[in-house]
């Protein structure tokens, strides 16, 4: 089989300080060689030049937030690395876990390039079969069920399941109708949580801006010892908790929005299990039967007794 080649060219040329950039390395080789001055005077300019003639969205939106040239460095050289590897074969673009059935054929694919390597998927996974370790991925064929519970809980649309080619979503009889993809600084993506977010600034590393990279609406900017959050952007996907390396960010979600109201199935609760907690479900059942009681009474002779 032939490879492909992730490392194209940008279809047109960026000039910096005369020097001309047209590929990956030689945008590393500016990075490197350009003052952190230098290259936040320039910075509007790589963006728009990453995201529109590199076509790199991956790239464009780890890049956004950064403030220090390390950074800036390290994360140009390991997209960069990324790339050389799935041109190599090293790395593969997606993962795919495949069964045939004497009738129909089921197939799941985990898309690494919508990937935000967010957690949900191995959290919500009964089974266990989705790995996650930083940036690496993936989808252990000899765990995974093909269930399809991780399906709608991506954010980014990554996970995908087919059924004789066609694709399906295999637990619209399970669980509620999770909300649909909106558009955040760009990117179509869902929120579905609710709940907060808080960063331990004792426990942040000076310099650090692994969060920043990896958060994919740009929630996250640093600012001096300071890791500010915008949270109206942020969707508690959990990209930054993954990716902090000293357990500073915490995330604690109250509720996952649906479309429905009301929903009662044993996959449902358990997802709310994991993602809320048991004592939080108990409070949220319990405030479910006390709506359903006074709903009862006001319905009764006994409704003047509710007003």
């Amino acid at each position: 089989m032939q490879e492909k080649n992730y490392l194209k060219k940008a279809e047109n040329i960026l000039v910096i300080k005369e020097e001309k950039i047209d590929s990956y390395e030689q945008l590393l080789a500016a990075a490197e060689n350009l003052s952190e001055q230098e290259i936040h005077e320039n910075y509007k300019k790589i963006l728009d030049w990453v995201k529109n003639h590199l076509k790199d969205e991956v790239l464009f939106y780890r890049l956004s937030n950064l403030v220090y040239k390390e950074n800036i460095i390290k994360t140009i050289k390991d997209r960069y690395n990324y790339l050389n590897d799935l041109s190599k074969g090293i790395e593969k673009p997606s993962v795919q876990v495949n069964l045939n059935l004497y009738v129909n054929s089921v197939k799941l694919i985990l898309d690494k390039e919508k990937c935000i390597r967010c957690g949900i998927s191995h959290t919500v996974c009964p089974k266990e079969a989705v790995t996650l370790e930083k940036d690496k991925i993936d989808v252990r064929k000899d765990k995974c069920v093909l269930c399809g519970l991780c399906v709608p809980f991506c954010p980014t649309g990554a996970l995908e399941i087919f059924v004789d080619n066609e694709k399906k979503d295999l637990m619209e009889e399970s669980i509620p109708e999770l909300p649909d993809y909106e558009a955040i600084e760009g990117r179509k993506i869902k929120r579905i949580f609710d709940g907060s977010i808080t960063i331990d600034e004792k426990k942040c590393p000076e310099r650090c801006e692994e969060c920043v990279i990896y958060c994919p609406v740009n929630a996250l900017e640093r600012e001096g010892s300071k890791v500010l959050i915008d949270r109206d952007k942020c969707i508690l996907c959990g990209a930054c908790e993954n990716a902090c390396p000293e357990d500073a960010v915490d995330i604690k979600r109250n509720r996952i929005y649906t479309k429905e109201k009301k929903y009662f199935s044993a996959s449902w609760t358990e997802v709310n299990e994991k993602f809320l907690g048991k004592q939080k479900i108990n409070v949220l059942e319990n405030a479910k039967s006390m709506d359903k009681i006074i709903s009862i009474i006001k319905d009764s002779e006994l409704k003047e007794y509710t007003e």
